[in-house]
C-alpha cells in the first residue's frame, strides 16, 4: 500500500502500474486520462473504496507470506520509491523484494477472471501485469520477477518472469514519449469517444464537412445499429416463445442435457438463461 510520500513521488513520473495505461492496456483508464492527471488538469481518483483495491491491500501481506512459505524464500517489504538511474521519470514501488536475490515480488488479488491466468509456474498473466513487472525490473535493474496471485480467495499461483530487454525497450520508448507530452504540455492522443467527451465537453456551434471515409463510417454505423436492433427484436421474440412454452417449469432439457433454465433470481424475478 502506498504511503503519502509514495503518492507525492508518483507526481514526479510514471509508476509501474501506470506503464500499462501508457501503452493502452488498461480498460479503466486511457493514456489521455492519465495525461490529464500528470499535468494537473484532474486529480487522481481515490480507489480505496474500490473492492478490488480494498481487498488487494488486505490480502497483500498474506499473499507475500504464502509465497515465502511455498518457495522457502525470505521476502522484505519495500516502502521507498525507486527511481531509474538514467530516467528519473521512471519510478516504482515494489510490494516485496526477495532477500539475497535481484528479484521482484509482485502480489495480486484477483476476485474473478480465472481464465485470464495461465497455469501455476508459467508466465501467462494479463498483459498489463507483464508490463508492470518488466517495468519494475527496468527501474530496479533486477533480472527476475515473480508474481504471486490469490484468485477468488483460494486459488494461489506463482508466475515467473525473466528480464526481457526487447519488451523493456518498447515500454521505455512509449513512456518517454508520453512523459515528453506531460513536460511539454502537449495533449496525449485521444483513444475513444469517452476521451473526446472529456477533452471537448462543450459544442462549438459548427458542423464539420465529412470526407469519403467519414461518410462510409456513418453508413457502416447506421447499418450495424439497424442489425443490432433486428437481432434484439428476434432475440425477444425467441425468448417469449420459450417462456410461453416453459410456463412454471424450471427449464427445458433433452434427455439429461439441460438446454435452458427459467428460475427466480435472488430478487425473486424469473430469469431465462441459455446453458452454454
Amino acid at each position: 500500500m502506498l504511503t503519502e510520500k509514495n503518492i507525492e513521488n508518483r507526481k514526479l513520473g510514471i509508476g509501474a502500474s501506470e506503464a500499462g495505461i501508457v501503452m493502452g492496456l488498461s480498460k479503466f483508464m486511457s493514456p489521455y486520462e492519465l495525461w490529464r492527471i500528470k499535468t494537473g488538469l484532474d486529480q487522481p481518483k481515490n480507489l480505496d473504496d474500490v473492492p478490488q483495491v480494498h481487498w488487494g491491500h488486505i490480502h497483500e501481506e498474506a499473499i507475500a507470506q504464502e509465497y515465502a512459505r511455498v518457495t522457502n524464500c525470505k521476502v522484505r517489504k519495500m516502502s521507498n520509491t525507486i527511481f531509474h538511474k538514467e530516467y528519473p521519470f521512471m519510478l516504482c514501488h515494489l510490494d516485496r523484494k526477495i532477500e539475497g536475490q535481484p528479484k521482484v515480488l509482485e502480489c495480486k488479488y484477483a476476485m474473478y477472471n480465472r481464465d485470464d491466468w495461465g497455469p501455476n509456474g508459467s508466465d501467462i498473466v494479463p498483459l498489463s501485469y507483464i508490463v508492470q513487472v518488466q517495468y519494475q525490473m527496468a527501474v530496479t535493474g533486477y533480472i527476475e520477477a515473480d508474481l504471486a496471485v490469490l484468485i477468488s480467495g483460494w486459488d494461489f499461483r506463482i508466475y515467473h518472469f525473466k528480464r526481457d530487454e526487447e519488451l523493456i525497450a518498447k515500454i521505455l520508448s512509449e513512456v518517454k514519449k508520453f512523459w515528453q507530452c506531460v513536460t511539454d504540455n502537449v495533449r496525449a492522443d485521444l483513444r475513444d469517444r469517452d476521451d473526446v467527451a472529456i477533452a471537448f465537453p462543450e459544442n462549438n456551434g459548427s458542423f464539420k464537412e465529412a470526407d469519403t471515409t467519414i461518410c462510409k463510417t456513418v453508413e457502416s454505423l447506421k447499418k450495424i445499429k439497424q442489425e443490432i436492433k433486428n437481432y434484439e427484436d428476434e432475440k425477444k421474440a425467441l425468448e417469449n416463445k420459450l417462456a410461453l412454452f416453459l410456463e412454471d417449469a424450471d427449464g427445458v432439457k433433452v434427455a439429461s442435457q439441460v438446454l435452458a433454465t427459467w428460475k427466480a433470481n435472488s430478487r425473486g424475478s424469473r430469469v431465462l438463461r441459455i446453458v452454454e
